[in-house]
């Protein structure tokens, strides 16, 4: 009775491994992710609180180019989650004639 418990729970050893490797690197991609993104932005804050005098050419060059890599870096992550929402659910496949179908047994009731 226990084990038939556990079969209906969701479980991600339930999934294909080609599926299950997916999950992983997206998982691992989306972790790299987040803490280079958090390590820019403290780095950021760090030589903003650090300015001694005039701020130089080369500074502004360093500062700028950070920004780009921080806005570049965040524009990753929006392309990641673009990704994950494309990724079908496994539980949830429909073809292309299933939805025909169902449109045209909608049409005829």
């Amino acid at each position: 009775m226990m084990a038939e418990k556990n079969n209906k729970k969701f479980s991600i050893e339930n999934l294909p491994e080609s599926t299950r490797k997916k999950i992983f690197v997206l998982s691992v991609l989306i972790l790299s992710l987040a803490i280079v993104i958090f390590w820019l932005f403290t780095f950021l804050q760090a030589i903003e609180n650090t300015k001694v005098g005039p701020e130089t050419e080369e500074a502004k060059e360093i500062k700028q180019d950070l920004k780009n890599m921080f806005n570049e870096a965040q524009s990753g992550v929006d392309n990641i989650k673009e990704q994950l929402e494309e990724i079908p659910n496994p539980g949830i496949q429909t073809t292309k004639q299933e939805k025909i179908l169902e449109n045209n047994q909608g049409n005829n009731n």
